[in-house]
């Protein structure tokens, strides 16, 4: 276990305090408090959580990756028309290790899901302009 800093402190905080944020986004909202705050020091602390099980990373299709502070098994989503990312709880988290552990003799620890689609908010927004046309 590494050495808690000042630094890893504010970016940690941070990201809880961001929706799903991708690395430059945090060091966008830490520059307006901590402008000596590099760029590469951001990196290497969400790194450093990410790999210490304090962060989420999230592989989304054709971006940069995000990142979540809660760490909580949960599945997310990510809309295809605004490009947000939401949280999907799901009580069936264990349950599907079991069974997929069962049908394979696979010891799973975890497992990730990114759902992709499009979201309520734009569906209905899309929805209503075709109605207007």
């Amino acid at each position: 276990m590494r050495r808690k800093t000042i630094q890893r402190g504010i970016v940690h905080k941070t990201v809880q305090q961001l929706d799903h944020p991708n690395a430059d986004s945090v060091y966008q909202k830490i520059m307006q408090d901590y402008p000596d705050m590099g760029l590469s020091t951001v990196y290497r602390n969400i790194n450093i959580l990410v790999e210490e099980g304090a962060l989420l990373r999230l592989a989304v299709p054709g971006q940069a990756d995000r990142y979540d502070g809660q760490t909580k098994p949960h599945y997310h989503f990510f809309c295809d028309v605004c490009r947000r990312i939401y949280d999907i709880q799901n009580d069936d988290y264990d349950a599907l290790n079991a069974a997929i552990s069962q049908k394979t003799a696979h010891h799973i620890r975890a497992h990730t899901m990114l759902l992709e689609g499009v979201c309520q908010h734009c569906h209905e927004h899309s929805v209503a302009a075709a109605r207007e046309d």
